[in-house]
């Protein structure tokens, strides 16, 4: 019972971090890149995520589901092939459809938010709480301080 008030406590506490670090983010963006850089970035950001539900497309429930009856080496692999063939496709779609600057590296960043997701769900379908929420900060930290870099010293 104590272990699982730690693991929801951290959890919790994972999730609040999270949001705080997203919202320097944000700041930090708009006050630099101004109001046309957020533009940009708020649509690269939403070609992203639709990107991304087309690639988890339900697999986000399954993966979890599955995890206690099979390998989790089998699922993982299933679900990169599915993610690498759905951003494959998404790379000849936008060599021809270029709504905004950049929009080639949507694909990019969708595979390894993926990769990162599938990971998570994986960690979450065995019950590694601990390891799941450390993957969880790391990531809008790891983005923090490659903006700061990428602005401060370029």
């Amino acid at each position: 019972m104590i272990a699982i008030k730690k693991g929801v406590i951290a959890t919790f506490g994972t999730k609040i971090l999270v949001a705080f670090l997203g919202l320097c983010l944000v700041v930090l963006i708009s006050k630099y890149l101004g109001a046309e850089g957020r533009g940009i970035l708020s649509l690269f950001t939403l070609y992203i995520a639709l990107l991304q539900m087309v690639c988890d497309f339900g697999s986000s429930s399954a993966i979890i589901n599955l995890s206690y009856k099979y390998a989790n080496k089998n699922l993982w692999f299933t679900a990169n092939i599915w993610v690498i063939s759905i951003c494959t496709i998404a790379v000849v779609i936008f060599l021809f459809y270029q709504p905004i600057p950049f929009i080639i590296f949507v694909p990019i960043c969708t595979l390894l938010l993926c990769f990162t997701n599938i990971n998570n769900l994986l960690l979450m379908g065995n019950r590694a709480v601990i390891k799941r929420n450390i993957n969880l900060v790391l990531q809008p930290l790891l983005l923090l301080l490659f903006f700061l870099i990428l602005y401060f010293v370029f």
